[in-house]
């Protein structure tokens, strides 16, 4: 546990330092944030070493065994390799390259693999973000930094989707964004089931009626999900059938923590109009979606289910410091930031200490509960 929270320490350390060298000098970078971007940088980096280093994460040891059985040699045994790979060629390909042509440690792997989601993060932060070090928090008080050693094969899809999410606002690389959903979707499947969720989200204004329109739909999924959701999971692999079938979606309180910033936006929803800021309100429409998502994985099961709000949910690291930021004034956004920090810091202690799981363990620390 010592490891997570010298990462949330790091945050808070760079940004006093961004926000001392910003009072000291009166330097703003050329998104108006007074901060530099090494500030925004080194935290990552630190992140992403901790995480490239493991060896042990809920399913790490399964990443591990996969890379340790990858058979070295030249592209004939590579390709005789991917013959016997049924889905997601696009991630084991790169793999199997990976190891043959760059290391056989897969330290160097899991490394690359936690680099690239980091720096995919960074790119958006450093671009987007009102507050990039309130975003790094709320990366970590959600514990959407835990994808970082779990799930890493969708994770780094999310990542990627994520980085270039400003693609859909543009309408001569909308087209290259759909073609980078088909990409990636070989390195994880799930990329797919958010295309449609990404097309709507991008062309809708936040909270009009087309908006609402798709959140009914997605309650009637709700309602109706145990008969839907198998079918569309059985439309794409049996493996994700099986995990639907036989493992929890989501908790009510996860739900209730994605409800935060859509009940904010939902308040100052005319203003965030006036803004008429198009990226503003994609994450506003994304942040819907993963409420609504979150919504059906507690009332459903299935890991995948659970799984398919983070798609979306990362968005909420833009979206939160900006409409606290633009939208409320004076004491009343004072409160709410730190009422934001207090609590997000409550979840993450009731997440890493109550429900269990995030133990840390590496070659150079041993096994930390």
């Amino acid at each position: 546990m010592i490891i997570y929270w010298s990462m949330i320490a790091v945050i808070a350390i760079f940004a006093i330092l961004g926000q001392l060298e910003y009072k000291v000098k009166g330097i703003r970078n050329q998104y108006g944030m007074p901060y530099a971007s090494f500030s925004i940088l080194i935290p990552i980096l630190y992140i992403v070493f901790w995480t490239g280093i493991r060896n042990r994460f809920v399913d790490t040891a399964a990443y591990i065994a996969t890379y340790k059985s990858i058979p070295t040699g030249n592209l004939e045994t590579i390709k005789l390799y991917m013959a016997s790979i049924e889905e997601d060629y696009g991630f084991y390909l790169l793999t199997a390259l990976f190891k043959n042509y760059i290391s056989t440690n897969y330290h160097w792997w899991l490394f690359t693999i936690a680099l690239i989601s980091g720096l995919c993060l960074y790119r958006v932060i450093r671009r987007h973000a009102e507050h990039p070090h309130f975003a790094l928090y709320l990366f970590m008080t959600t514990c959407t930094f835990s994808w970082l050693m779990n799930g890493i094969r969708q994770f780094i899809v999310i990542c990627i989707l994520f980085a270039f999410s400003d693609w859909m606002l543009d309408k001569k690389k909308r087209k290259w964004y759909f073609v980078l959903i088909l990409v990636v979707s070989t390195i994880h499947m799930s990329a797919l089931y958010a295309l449609p969720f990404i097309i709507v989200v991008s062309i809708s204004r936040a909270w009009d009626k087309k908006m609402l329109m798709f959140i009914a739909s997605i309650l009637f999924v709700m309602l109706f999900s145990e008969k839907i959701m198998p079918g569309l999971i059985n439309s794409f692999a049996d493996d994700y059938a099986t995990t639907y079938a036989t493992n929890e979606g989501s908790s009510w309180i996860r739900t209730l923590v994605a409800i935060v910033p859509v009940g904010l936006t939902f308040i100052k929803r005319k203003e965030i109009q006036k803004f008429n800021n198009p990226y503003m309100e994609m994450c506003v429409n994304m942040s819907i979606v993963s409420a609504c998502i979150y919504g059906l994985a507690s009332v459903s099961d299935g890991i995948l289910v659970g799984r398919m709000p983070m798609f979306f949910q990362v968005y909420n690291l833009i979206l939160l410091p900006w409409v606290l930021s633009k939208c409320y004034k004076g004491s009343t956004r004072k409160f709410l930031i730190a009422a934001c920090v207090v609590c997000y810091l409550l979840f993450f202690i009731y997440q890493t200490h109550f429900v269990g799981g995030y133990y840390y363990s590496s070659d150079i620390t041993g096994f930390i509960p």
